[in-house]
């Protein structure tokens, strides 16, 4: 249920030679453009995008009937809802999440949730470097929908952010996205070892 999928970018070499690729030599600026613009992982959206959606009708219906009792607004809230369940079934289907050598990269483009005010477009690039800490949590609910919270924490400014530079729902494995955060984290330290030499 939560399988991962990993685009590979050169048939002669695994993901796992990617990410664990760096030799002790130094890389040319030849080599460091190619690292930049190299994907190593692209997460999949898809296989939890109809749970996704369920998990946020249920959310969306429980907070309009709570508001139908109190002040009458639920009911606009739920005339609402077909609108919503569609901008989100067109941003799961448009997201990318992707870790590159340098930093990780979030896009999305959907319709906005107010009916006829165009597209939203999101791009969110997080330098590896800045990164502190990769957190997944999953809730009570989430967890009947087999969804993960992905977060990621970055340095802003010498010191940790207030808020998280990322935060994606709907990840399909999670997990493997961490790992290969954390061996690129990994890398980065053995590059620069290296380098001092």
């Amino acid at each position: 249920m939560l399988i991962g999928h990993a685009d590979h970018i050169s048939e002669s070499r695994s993901l796992k030679d990617q990410i664990l690729g760096y030799s002790g030599s130094e890389l040319s600026d030849d080599e460091e453009e190619d690292c930049l613009e190299q994907i190593l992982y692209s997460a999949s959206f898809e296989e939890l995008a109809s749970n996704y959606v369920k998990y946020d009708t249920v959310i969306w219906l429980a907070i309009s009937l709570l508001l139908v009792l109190a002040w009458g607004i639920g009911l606009l809230m739920l005339l609402y809802l077909p609108i919503r369940r569609y901008v989100l079934q067109k941003d799961l289907s448009s997201r990318r999440l992707y870790v590159t050598c340098t930093e990780v990269v979030y896009k999305v483009s959907r319709p906005s949730f107010i009916p006829f005010w165009g597209t939203v477009t999101i791009e969110r690039r997080v330098p590896l470097s800045l990164v502190i800490d990769i957190i997944i949590e999953q809730g009570c609910l989430q967890s009947i929908y087999g969804i993960h919270t992905f977060r990621v924490e970055s340095i802003a400014h010498g010191k940790a952010a207030p808020v998280d530079e990322l935060q994606v729902q709907g990840v399909s494995d999670p997990f493997v996205l961490r790992r290969v955060k954390q061996n690129m984290f990994l890398n980065m330290i053995h590059y620069s070892f290296w380098r001092q030499i």
